[in-house]
């Protein structure tokens, strides 16, 4: 091929593709090369035939360490990155999701702005390239938006009964949707069943799919939800008493189900839409899960934090469950590293027992392309609306890169990577977004 200025050859001492355009894994590759013309990969391979395909004039940049897709932070809320006190409080789940509220009503427009802008930049700096960030308060999309960060802005919407849905809350949504920036792709988030009506938020959902958008949902994360669901009794039927919704659960005593299978029976399962957490979900509710093609995105280090539970890491690995990995936000997790959520995962997988020898490049798969499956964009396809993929190196995916440090003395560099990796640079859609 000719030479190109907009065409630059990234070359590293191993390159992990992770996946290709079919999401199958591929194995690491020594002394490697990746491509990039404009925002696209066009090549990856070994170094020698990446520049053999093309021109000798095309410029090359020499990295030390790897090269691998830019992680995908599949849950987090980055307005809530100045909060970041919160998460060594040692509050309970319910206890914690009180102060949250508590803290709002002092929080400004402009707080949320500069907190949600101060959080992209730690994912940049960390090599997370896109992220499902869920937003309750919309002056904090445009700053990160500007910022270049990927992914999808989901829309939050919480504390309706179906009275005050039909109401004003549906009103309020379509305003959101309509007056929202640009700059961010944007989706729709129920927040969870049980601080919602269930027609509110199976109509949260649909709004979203109407408009081509994909949508998210909290699920399973503290065990007070399933009593909520089941039984309309606990801590999460006591604080929508108190806020003062009328509930439907409350006023039925629950409905015998788990929240999974509630959601599945209200048709709010499917391959448009990802749930976050997922930590008490037992062996049926994530049989649905998948058969629904609904992937779940984990943040045990959150779930530890917030005393909500451990989630089952090695039974969803070992059933084959498509899965994510999410950081939360700071005010319930200790970093926004994704790769610091990946070490916790691969803590608790081996906790549960799961001894396999793939556990990293597993955790590692979740945490970009089962990231890019969450939100719709690891295939290349009309829901898409042309938006080429990420998540993995492969020709045609967006030029999204991390640009790793390892401890080379550690075995594989899948395993080096897992347990001594950190962010050297990041590429956003073939620009080097941050650089140390």
């Amino acid at each position: 091929m000719a030479a190109d200025d907009s065409l630059v050859i990234h070359r590293a001492d191993w390159v992990l593709p992770i996946a290709d355009d079919y999401g199958r894994s591929v194995e690491p590759i020594r002394e490697g090369a990746v491509a990039v013309e404009g925002e696209q990969i066009v090549g990856v391979g070994p170094a020698t035939a990446v520049l053999a395909a093309f021109d000798s004039q095309v410029p090359v940049r020499e990295w030390s360490g790897v090269l691998m897709p830019g992680l995908v932070n599949a849950h987090t809320h980055l307005q809530y990155t100045s909060y970041g006190d919160m998460a060594g409080t040692g509050m309970p789940f319910t206890e914690w999701i009180a102060e949250v509220i508590r803290r709002r009503a002092f929080t400004t427009d402009d707080d949320w702005a500069n907190s949600a802008a101060d959080g992209a930049r730690m994912l940049l700096e960390t090599g997370t390239t896109s992220a499902a960030d869920d937003v309750t308060d919309s002056p904090a999309l445009a700053p990160v938006g500007a910022t270049g960060l990927g992914g999808i802005s989901y829309l939050e919407e919480f504390g309706y009964d179906t009275a005050n849905w039909n109401s004003s809350g549906r009103a309020h949504l379509v305003e959101r949707l309509d007056s929202a920036p640009s700059s961010r792709e944007i989706g729709t988030m129920a927040h969870a069943i049980y601080t919602l009506d269930p027609e509110p938020f199976a109509d949260i959902l649909a709004i979203g799919r109407q408009r081509g958008m994909r949508s998210q949902f909290h699920l399973d994360e503290p065990a007070a939800e399933g009593s909520f669901v089941s039984s309309g009794i606990g801590a999460c039927a006591d604080n929508a008493r108190a806020a003062g919704w009328d509930l439907r659960l409350l006023r039925e005593g629950g409905a015998g189900v788990t929240p999974t299978r509630f959601l599945a029976d209200l048709g709010c399962l499917s391959t448009h839409t990802h749930a976050a957490h997922g930590v008490h979900c037992n062996a049926d509710d994530r049989a649905l899960l998948r058969v629904n093609g609904t992937v779940v995105a984990l943040c045990p280090r959150s779930n530890r934090i917030l005393q909500a539970g451990t989630p089952p890491i090695a039974d969803y690995l070992r059933e084959g469950s498509p899965i994510a990995l999410g950081t939360d936000s700071l005010a319930s997790s200790p970093s926004l590293d994704l790769l610091d959520e990946v070490r916790a995962a691969f803590d608790v997988a081996r906790a549960q027992g799961y001894d396999a020898p793939d556990l990293g490049a597993r955790l590692l798969y979740a945490a970009t392309y089962g990231g890019a499956r969450a939100m719709g964009r690891h295939i290349r396809g009309a829901d898409t609306q042309g938006r080429a993929p990420y998540g993995g190196l492969y020709p045609g995916a967006q030029a999204d890169i991390a640009v790793m440090s390892i401890d080379s003395a550690i075995g594989s560099p899948v395993d080096a990577l897992v347990l001594s990796g950190h962010c050297r640079a990041t590429l956003l859609r073939g620009r080097v977004a941050h650089s140390v």
